[in-house]
């Protein structure tokens, strides 16, 4: 596996885990559980991949 994609792989299941519990907590289905997990997820994680994104493809840009 790709040392840039482990770490949000290896936290994966935290982010679900918590969403889990919220969900328990407000007594809603599945359905709210997997949404709430995508949203926590992307919350932490979407502004550091967004950033990283722009960082290799300015690189990209400045090597060519």
């Amino acid at each position: 596996m790709s040392p840039t994609v482990r770490p949000f792989v290896e936290l994966l299941p935290i982010s679900l885990i918590i969403s889990v519990v919220y969900c328990t907590m407000k007594e809603e289905g599945a359905r709210e559980v997997l949404r709430a997990g995508a949203k926590f997820f992307l919350k932490l994680y979407g502004g550091v991949v967004l950033f990283s994104g722009a960082v290799f493809l300015l690189c990209d840009w400045v090597i060519r």
